[in-house]
């Protein structure tokens, strides 16, 4: 783990590893600790850890064989009720809005990495400049 400039983390969840790595980047570029996992079934191990510092999800939708990330967003809500969520996918699931967890968003694929950090900066209502990134 590394460093972070907040006191909660945040969990990403993504099955393509190009994916999961530019997006883990971007997110620690803009001061979160990020806790990683390519499958449901890692997030869970991991919200098992730390669910009670997560305070955002950025979860693919489509995680392959077993769960997906409707189920993970479940799981870490259980955990952290205040948890914000956000979904990605390119398929059309994802934006099924009767499988999204309460006050969750959805950012439909393909995206810029830049797009995320600064969206879950919006959604916990941290002030981030354009400055802070370089």
């Amino acid at each position: 783990m590394q460093p972070s400039d907040y006191p909660f983390c945040v969990l990403l969840v993504e099955d393509q590893e190009i994916i999961l790595e530019n997006i883990r980047q971007q997110l620690i570029d803009n001061g979160f600790e990020v806790i990683a996992a390519s499958s449901a079934e890692e997030a869970c191990v991991q919200i098992a850890r730390h669910g009670e510092r997560i305070g955002a999800a950025f979860l693919d939708v489509d995680l392959g064989e077993g769960e997906d990330g409707f189920c993970v967003a479940r799981q870490v809500r259980a955990a952290q009720p205040d948890a914000k969520i956000v979904y990605t996918s390119g398929g059309i699931r994802g934006g099924l809005l009767n499988e999204r967890v309460e006050n969750s968003v959805f950012v439909p694929k393909p995206y810029m990495p830049s797009q995320i950090g600064f969206l879950l900066c919006d959604m916990l209502s941290l002030v981030r400049t354009e400055a802070d990134n370089h």
